[in-house]
Parts: structure tokens; sequence; C-alpha cells
């Protein structure tokens, strides 16, 4: 008979007729067979536990053949920790008590161990020596091995914690759709308490219908087909909420057939917070977008390859080409090869120190020639956030400021120069035409004395333009009509380009009035002509051009160079061989020339520059090798203003016996000057210094022969003209001192030399500038004229 799954077998010895009879060892031998082709566990063993039997499943089951067995007792080959239940069965069974269920752990031969579910039952006898009374001989049982069923149980309650812990909605469905399992995270998602009935809820209703049908449309067939499917729906809670998740649904195939078995699971995961927080994301990237996208700067992703992998399309024209081309390319296929392979070394740097590293570079871009400053910043995932400025102005006004220094650093020395060949020139000039005056006209030495007084004449006009480009020539400013002045020496233009050259002027009539000097203004057209002539040695076209220009902010050309204004703007334009950048970063620069030696001084353009500097004005100049140059001179427009007066007319020659005293420490300088002065009537004293000066002063204040004029000059070893002038004024203000100087009367206050409304003559003088001088300032004193 069987009971619980296993296996007890009672025989009974029954008289077939017409066979043999069944001895007692046929039955032996026959149940044995039965035994040992039973799955089941089969033993016997005495009261005490030794065994004196088992089959053949109990022998592969627990690794003992029967021989072993026979010396081992069933106790021993329990699980220590089962082992007191199992003495207990024990027990019961010697009592004459049936086990109809029970479970016992048992260990085999190699350690491993079999959890077996069983039934044991007693062998009774009735007791010899007690009758009545009935005893216990023997013990059979019969096991069955249910250690995989034991394991899927335990792996079942594993999973079943496991369910219940995760954070997400698990839930399992059969056929009909009713719920057979929700964990409590999945009932607190949608609203149902650990007390409702599953049974009353269908899976559909936990769902709103697009849901519903992307799970017909799509999960349902996958789940047929024995496949997992993967996607985003939402879930609806009791209360009516949609709940975005993501769903997981896990077929159970070849366990269907009936709505008790699940037909899948469902795993979810609520998307609130994740939506939520993409959202905000999507919210701040539109924003950061708008706010990159009114930046007028180049934002770009690279990785570390040089792979353009976003671009803010924000100010087209600051990129080299149009931003969305730009993804997946490398910036050596968009960018110069010297620029790219600066951009990759910044790139690399940034990526390996961690921090931002920053690069200066020039592109050609739909705006022209432009230079930026960009910071290379990285992102932390490989890849670098790349923020380009366009610094054009910045660098422009960079670059006229080291002009504005290196034109004031060559402007001093200029300016010293120029004062000690004043000196050089005073001597020889005055030397030769105090000869000249003392010659008869018939003398063959006039001429030569003539050929030195043309080229101290030559040399005082390059001291000029020296002066000029230094801005220390003493202009006189007046109100001069721009369209005006350009055909007022039109003939002299004319003359310097030369034949082969075509002079066409173009000419505003509103180009306004200017501030200018109109010999120096007319000194820098001829200086341009010369050299745009020069510009063209087979010829060409000069274009002269005025026209009356306001300059906003926003103009492109000049943007960091002119300040916004009205201007009167004249433009001087060649047609020849255009120049280099290298060499237009120097034209300026006073004895630089591109010319043969002997054919050029180097001061054309730098007179020019120093003269529109010291007009107020601006200056640039475009150039490229074979397309010309045109120089753009923007002066500012002036309301009309009367002119100056004029210089006074007639100043006297001769001195009429006042006396001078002439103070220079140039021994040269004195003699030239006493000369001079001489010729023209004055009686000289002189001193080599202010020293000395003051001692002769004391004297001839003591026997009333003061001077009616002191005749200094400014720059002296010890106590200069100032300190000079300052004692005099002090012991003799009535004592007139005029001064005389290489320097400008500019340079002369603006170092503090003298004072201003002090009287100066500027070096060199003609002796009638000097005589004229010095009897204007005798003609301020008090003290009567001397007659010898």
């Amino acid at each position: 008979m069987s009971i619980s799954g296993s296996l007890l077998i009672e025989s009974r010895r029954v008289a077939v007729p017409g066979l043999a009879p069944v001895t007692e060892a046929d039955d032996v031998r026959m149940l044995r067979e039965l035994l040992d082709a039973s799955t089941d566990l089969v033993c016997a063993a005495t009261p005490d536990g030794r065994l004196t039997f088992v089959n053949r499943a109990w022998q592969r089951t627990l690794g003992y053949t029967a021989d072993e067995a026979a010396s081992l007792s069933a106790p021993d080959l329990v699980a220590p920790e089962d082992r007191g239940r199992y003495m207990d069965v024990g027990r019961r069974l010697v009592t004459g008590e049936t086990i109809e269920e029970f479970e016992a752990v048992l260990v085999a031969k190699d350690g491993h161990r079999v959890v077996c579910r069983g039934r044991a039952v007693p062998i009774m006898v009735d007791d010899p020596a007690m009758p009545g009374r009935r005893i216990c001989v023997g013990t059979r049982a019969a096991y069955r091995d249910v250690t995989a069923d034991r394991r899927a149980e335990a792996m079942r309650a594993r999973l079943a914690k496991t369910m219940e812990a995760t954070p997400d909605f698990v839930g399992m469905s059969s056929h009909d759709g009713r719920i057979l399992f929700l964990n409590d995270a999945g009932r607190r998602l949608v609203g149902i308490a650990p007390s409702d009935d599953l049974s009353t809820i269908l899976a559909p209703h936990l769902h709103p219908p697009e849901t519903i049908a992307l799970l017909l449309r799509e999960a349902f067939p996958a789940v047929e087909r024995g496949e997992t499917w993967t996607g985003e729906g939402e879930l609806l809670s009791l209360t009516g909420e949609r709940i975005p998740v993501s769903m997981v649904i896990v077929p159970h195939p070849g366990i269907g057939g009936t709505d008790e078995v699940p037909r899948f699971t469902a795993v979810m995961r609520d998307l609130r917070e994740r939506k939520r927080a993409e959202a905000e994301l999507a919210a701040r990237e539109r924003e950061l977008r708008t706010l990159l996208g009114a930046l007028a700067d180049v934002v770009l992703v690279l990785d570390a390859e040089g792979t353009y992998l976003r671009a803010v399309p924000a100010c087209y024209e600051l990129y080299i080409a149009p931003p969305e081309t730009l993804i997946g390319r490398k910036v050596h296929d968009v960018l110069p090869r010297d620029v790219a392979e600066a951009v990759l070394g910044v790139v690399h740097a940034a990526l390996v120190s961690g921090a931002p590293a920053t690069l200066e570079y020039a592109l050609d871009v739909p705006r022209g020639r432009t230079w930026f400053a960009a910071t290379c910043s990285p992102l932390g995932d490989g890849t670098v956030l790349w923020v380009a400025r366009d610094i054009t102005a910045r660098r422009e006004a960079e670059e006229q400021l080291r002009q504005a220094q290196k034109m004031e650093a060559l402007g001093q020395f200029a300016g010293s120069m120029a004062h000690d060949f004043n000196n050089f020139l005073m001597v020889i000039r005055g030397n030769a035409d105090a000869v000249l005056a003392d010659l008869p006209a018939d003398d063959a030495a006039r001429e030569a004395l003539g050929d030195i007084v043309a080229a101290a004449d030559r040399a005082e006009g390059l001291t000029r333009q020296i002066l000029a480009f230094s801005r220390r020539q003493v202009l006189r400013p007046a109100r001069v009509e721009l369209s005006a002045a350009v055909p007022a020496i039109q003939r002299l233009l004319e003359q310097a380009v030369g034949p082969q050259v075509r002079l066409e002027i173009r000419l505003c009539p509103d180009a306004g009035g200017i501030r200018a000097d109109a010999t120096q203004l007319s000194q820098l057209l001829i200086n341009l002509a010369v050299n745009a002539r020069d510009a063209m040695p087979d010829g060409g076209t000069l274009t002269i051009e005025t026209t009356a220009v306001t300059l906003t902010r926003g103009t492109p050309h000049v943007h960091g160079v002119v300040p916004p204004g009205t201007y009167s703007m004249l433009t001087v334009r060649d047609t020849g061989v255009g120049m280099s950048e290298a060499t237009l970063a120097r034209i300026f620069e006073p004895f630089f020339t591109t010319k043969p030696r002997g054919r050029g001084t180097g001061l054309g353009l730098a007179t020019v520059y120093g003269i529109v500097q010291q007009s107020g004005g601006h200056l640039t100049v475009a150039s490229r090798p074979g397309e010309g140059t045109t120089f753009v001179i923007y002066f500012p427009q002036l309301a009309p203003e009367p002119a100056p007066p004029a210089d006074p007319a007639g100043a006297p020659t001769t001195a009429g016996g006042h006396r001078v005293l002439v103070v220079d420490d140039e021994p040269a300088v004195r003699r030239i000057t006493q000369r001079i002065l001489k010729q023209g009537g004055f009686a000289v004293t002189t001193a080599d210094g202010a020293e000395s000066a003051l001692a002769l002063l004391a004297t001839d204040a003591t026997r009333g022969t003061l001077p009616h004029v002191v005749l200094t000059d400014v720059q002296m070893p010890g106590l200069g003209g100032r300190e000079l002038g300052d004692r005099i004024a002090a012991r003799f203000p009535d004592l007139p001192v005029l001064y005389m100087s290489g320097y400008t009367t500019d340079d002369l206050l603006s170092q503090h030399l003298v004072r201003d409304g002090q009287h100066i003559i500027v070096k060199p003088f003609t002796a009638e500038t000097l005589v004229a001088a010095v009897k204007e300032a005798a003609l301020r004193t008090h003290v009567p004229p001397y007659h010898s």
C-alpha cells in the first residue's frame, strides 16, 4: 500500500492450483526485487537502530553499500541538528506507534545532505514471556528524497522576500487578468491597502487606455513568444492619478493552462522623480541654450581627439563654418593646421590637468580676420567645453597702445637728436650768413657759402620733419578747409608724383574745416604722394579724396582705432605694389625705409604720423601685396572760428645801442650769436653759464651798466636757464630775459624748463629773426640805450 508517497509492502502466501507451491525463500527474493525497483529509500532496523536492510535506492542516494550499511546505526546517518527529533521518532516506534509522516536530514557518505520525507512502522510480535503483551522486534521505513523541493521552496521564499523588499512594483497576473500577487511597494504605488482583497481587482484596471493598447500591441505578443518585454507606460492609481513607470514583463513559459498559474510577472518602476528631474534638466538646458545663444561667443564641446560634439548656434558670423555642419568633424578638417594643433594641445592640457586652459588665436571668419581668446574647461567625461570670445577690438587697442608707446619713445629720441642738431645748424647757418654779410657781392666764396646755407636750410627741413614726428614742431594751427587745402598744392603734388602717375582728386564741398597748420598739412599730402609714387614704379593712379563722416561705436572698420564722432576724412589711395604685414607694422618708424640706400630718409611717413597726432587726428592704413595701399586720416571737424592774428610785420633789425648779455655753454653758439647781434647794432657781452652771468650782472649793477636784455640758453650744466631767469627776476625785476633752445616751447613747458608766458626763440634761427626778437625784448626794458 502507498502512504504519503512512500511504499510499504505486506506479503501473503497463496496456493495456486496447478503451480508449484511458493516457498518462503521465493517470497523473500521477490520482496527484495520489488523493494530494489522502488525509487524510494527503504530500510529496516532493529529496535536500537542498527540497519538490517537497505534497498538500492537507499544505497545510490546515500553512497553506502549494503555491507557498509549493516555496520551502521540509523541515528548515525541523521544530521546532528536533526538527530534529537529523529530519536524521538524511534522512541515512539518502539512503543508500537506508526509514524505516518516525518522529515529527516540524512548525511550521505560523501558528506552532502539529503532532505527526506518518510513513514515508519514498528514490527510488533506477542511477548512469549507475557501473554497478551506485544513487543517491538524491529522497524521499517520508507523515505522520499525531497531535497530539490526544499531548495525550490527556499528559493521561492527568498524570491518572495526580495519582491517584498524591492521598492519597485512587482505583480503576477493570471491568464484571465486577475492579480495573483502584488508586493507591498506595488500596493502602495497604486493605493491598495494590505487588507484589500486582490481578487476584486483586475490588472487592466491599473492602466490607462493608452498603456493597455501598448501592452496589447507589443508586450503580450512578446510574452506569448516567451520573450521578455521592456518599455514605458503609465499606472493608474485607485485615486485616478497617472503614474509614469518603466515596465519589464517576464513570461512564465510552460506553466500555463490554468487561471491559478501566473502568466507573467510585471516589474514596474515609478518614474515620477526621474520625469520631474528630466523636465527640470530640459528646462535648464533650454535656459542654458537661450543664455548661450544670447552670448556673442563661440561655444563648443570637443572630445580628446578634437571632434566637435556640440556647437551652440549663437553668433554665426564668428564660426568658421555653420555650427550645425561642425558636428562629427575634427578640428584638423575645419581649422588651419597651426590653429588646429594649438587647439588640440590646449584640449589635452585641460584634460590632463583637470583645470581650464586658455589660448589666443586668429581665424578668418565671415566677420573677417578675428582674434579669439578661448577658455577650455574639462567636463569630467573626457570632453571639454570650448568658449571663445572675440577680442579683436582689444587686440587692436593693445596694438595701438604698443604703437603709441613705441612712437612716443622714438619721438623722445628724435626730439633730443633734433635739439642737438639745431645747435649745430645754428652755428653753421649763422656763421655762413655772417660771412656772406661781410663779403663783397662779387667775391668767389659767396657761391660756396650759398651752398652751405642751402644745405643748412635742407637740414633744417629734415629737423622740422623729425620734430613733427616727435610732435615737437611749433605749429600755428588755424581753421583750414580740407577740400580747399588739396587743390592749393595740386601743382606741387603733380610735380611730386611725376608724369607716370595719374592724379585723381575727388573733393566733397561738405568735407568741413579742420584745425591744423596749413604748411604741415601740405607737407603731409606731399609725403603721402611721394610714398605712393615710389610704390608705383611702372605708373598707376593716386586718388586723393575728401569727405565728411560720422562714426559710431558700431562702425566696424575703425572699431578700437577711431573714437565715435564727426570727422573730415582725407583718403589717399594708390594702385601700387602694396605692403606685407611685417612692413605695415613698421612704416611709421623714423628712418625705416624699404627703398635702396640713398633714395629715402625713412622720415616721410613718420612725419605724416607726427603731424596727424599733433593735429588731434587719427590715421589708419590698409594694404596687401599687389593690392595697393590706402591711408585714411580722420581730422575732428570744426565749427567756423576766426583765424589767429598774423605775426607783426616789419620787426626792427637794428638795435640803436642796446646792450645784450648772451649766456650759453656752447662756445660756438656764443660766438655766432655775439657776431649776429653785433652786426645788428647791439653791444654784446657773453657768459659761459648761469653763475658767471650772475657775477657779470652784479658787477654791471654796481657800475650802472646793466644790459637791456639777457639772452640765455635753457639747458646748461649747473643752473639752467629757468633758474637764471628766476634769480634775475628776483634781483632785477625790470630786466627782460629772452630764452633760446633747440627744443620747442611745448617741450620746454612740459619739462618745466620755462614758465608759460616767458619769451622763447627756437634754434636754429636766422640773423633777422634773432635781431628782431632781441630788439622787441629790449624795447620792454627801462634801462636807457647805451651809446659808445
